[in-house]
């Protein structure tokens, strides 16, 4: 790929106010008794079950964005899902606001069986992630798994293949990325981040087969949506919306 500006996240400049994540989870889990939190397979209407139950697989790569998935893990966390973070080697990884994470798990070592589904949080630069080959491969097995990518992550389902040419957002633009190698039929369904500022997408983000997409700042919609996808169903009001 070429090294130009992009792909870069078109949010990635903006100074999101410090968002007191923290204490809104010791008021969810201080008041748990009272949440509607109701878990299985909400198109089915089951309940628990083995399935239910498999883990969940958060990949990390450098200068991933914390605030986009915060919301999607503390729904894990109501629900008691197991969280398994993912990352090329076992080095810790550092993302855009200087976090230092330690992985539970290099790429290598899944076993995909134990998984029902994948998170893939934004970065800054997504370049050195989607250029690994391996990581890219780990994502493919996750090809009929439950998928929630949001900000630039969604290019990497695409380099992947699962999105090429399908409906997906992305927070960044057409134009962009155009130089890194994809093409016009891989991003004609794309809603980039200036077409969703011009028309946005009523529901904050574009579900295709088993896959969630948003941008950014639509994190807690996106979060609550990947929660149904799995089987939890947390009220929207639980988060403010």
């Amino acid at each position: 790929m070429a090294k130009p500006q992009s792909p870069a996240r078109k949010d990635g400049g903006f100074a999101f106010p410090a968002l007191k994540l923290g204490f809104l989870c010791d008021i969810l889990r201080a008041k748990n008794r009272n949440l509607r939190i109701s878990i299985g397979r909400t198109d089915e209407n089951l309940k628990m079950t083995e399935d239910i139950m498999k883990k969940t697989a958060v990949l990390i790569y450098n200068s991933f964005c914390n605030f986009e998935f915060s919301v999607a893990l503390e729904i894990l966390a109501l629900a008691e899902k197991e969280v398994v973070i993912f990352a090329h080697t076992k080095e810790a990884v550092k993302s855009e606001d200087g976090l230092m994470v330690l992985p539970n798990q290099t790429i290598s070592e899944i076993n995909i069986d134990e998984y029902d589904s994948l998170i893939l949080p934004g970065a800054m630069d997504i370049r050195e992630a989607i250029e690994n080959e391996e990581v890219i491969e780990f994502i493919r097995k996750f090809e009929n798994k439950a998928i929630g990518a949001i900000s630039i992550a969604p290019l990497m389902l695409v380099k992947a293949g699962l999105l090429s040419g399908k409906p997906f957002m992305a927070g960044v633009n057409k134009e962009e990325i155009m130089e890194e190698g994809f093409t016009e039929q891989d991003l004609e369904k794309m809603v980039g981040w200036d077409a969703n500022l011009e028309s946005p997408v009523k529901e904050g983000y574009i579900i295709t087969d088993n896959i969630i997409t948003s941008i950014s700042y639509n994190f807690v919609k996106w979060g609550l949506a990947f929660g149904r996808m799995i089987g939890i169903d947390i009220p929207p009001e639980t988060f403010g919306i």
